[in-house]
């Protein structure tokens, strides 16, 4: 009998324990595989301690264009307790939703990817609310306004899309500042779009203060006109109802200032009709 050194023995001692533990090891890692036809996802968008798992939003998101880019999409963190499909979805803000959907293979902290659906109607912070299995979490979205040329302006007015040329009117109607905004349209009934917002002074006579207003707000005037012709209101309480918000103020060296802007709202026709304004956006100034 071959007599084996205490060394060598104490080495091949080693090689099988060591063996053994990859074995072990091995047997207790989590493997990738498609879970059961029909399995639903469990867990939880929360961590161990409560608090709701990150989500980071990536891409620029613009308010009046699509939120719905490829470059545009939100990964948010799931403690997934049991592999299988999921959906999620996330409440509607400012016209936009958020979705996602698709299979967890393995247990523990995962990330679904969600895409936007919609048109922001408004600039700054939209906070969404998520769920997944009985938890509820969010996430925000910085919402900036769509870069324009200065003095020009877009928008959608009863389906039909207007763009043109947009200036602040200088002279000053009755203590309130006034924008006008004309455009073209190729295939509209009116082919020319013209429209005066006349927003309240601000209390030092310069300019008009950042902010939110709405049509049925006491000295704010839009007025609208087809070919010359007003046919479009939007002015009192009831359906129709413009939001305008301004965004954005800054001034050139040459000091002429300029506005950022975007509307939303309805408007009413000669015949009482209401017709949808959406995707409306502006930078003018003098």
């Amino acid at each position: 009998m071959k007599i084996i050194s205490t060394r060598l023995r104490g080495v091949l001692y080693a090689a099988v324990f060591l063996s053994f533990v990859i074995s072990v090891f091995d047997s207790c890692k989590k493997h990738d595989s498609p879970p059961p036809a029909g399995q639903t996802a469990l867990g939880s968008l929360q961590g161990v301690d409560g608090f709701c798992l990150p989500g980071t939003a990536h891409g620029t998101f613009y308010a009046g264009a699509s939120s719905s880019r490829d470059t545009n999409y939100v990964d948010i963190s799931v403690y997934v307790t049991r592999a299988g499909s999921y959906k999620i979805l996330s409440d509607t803000v400012h016209g936009v939703v958020f979705s996602g959907s698709g299979t967890f293979t393995s247990t523990g902290v995962q990330t679904a990817r969600l895409k936007g659906s919609g048109n922001f109607s408004l600039v700054g912070s939209a906070n969404f609310t998520i769920g997944f299995d009985g938890t509820v979490c969010g996430f925000s979205i910085d919402v900036k306004p769509l870069p324009l040329a200065d003095n020009t302006w877009y928008g959608t007015f009863g389906g039909h899309k207007y763009q043109g040329t947009a200036y602040a009117v200088v002279t000053f109607f009755g203590g309130d500042n006034a924008f006008d905004l004309v455009g073209t349209s190729t295939g509209s009934p009116d082919t020319t779009l013209s429209f005066r917002v006349r927003m309240p002074q601000r209390p030092d006579f310069f300019g008009v203060t950042l902010g939110t207003y709405f049509s049925s707000n006491p000295g704010a005037h839009f007025t609208l006109a087809a070919k010359g012709v007003p046919v479009l209101t939007a002015q009192g309480a009831g359906p129709a109802v413009i939001t305008f918000q301004f965004t954005n103020a800054f001034w050139y060296p040459n000091g002429s200032d300029m506005y950022d802007g975007i509307f939303n709202g309805k408007c009413k026709d000669v015949n009482g009709n209401l017709v949808e304004v959406k995707n409306g956006a502006f930078r003018a100034g003098e």
